[in-house]
């Protein structure tokens, strides 16, 4: 029997990724929405616990909040 549609699959690679990426959004989602506005968390870091137990994270937020103003 032969399937009505054949469609290739997205690469697994590519879907981990895609996950990552998703996963990541819903983080920022959270401090933002939970925590005050995105700028006022990269400026005054220090005030918020979770983000202090979080290594790197303030880098992270500054470059991508930099690649969305661009």
């Amino acid at each position: 029997m032969l399937w009505p549609t054949a469609r290739k699959l997205p690469s697994f690679p590519r879907d981990i990724e895609l996950f990552m990426e998703l996963s990541f959004l819903n983080f920022l989602h959270f401090i933002v929405k939970f925590q005050g506005k995105l700028t006022d968390i990269l400026k005054n870091w220090r005030k918020y616990p979770p983000l202090k137990k979080l290594i790197g994270i303030r880098t992270l937020l500054y470059s991508l909040h930099n690649k969305s103003e661009k």
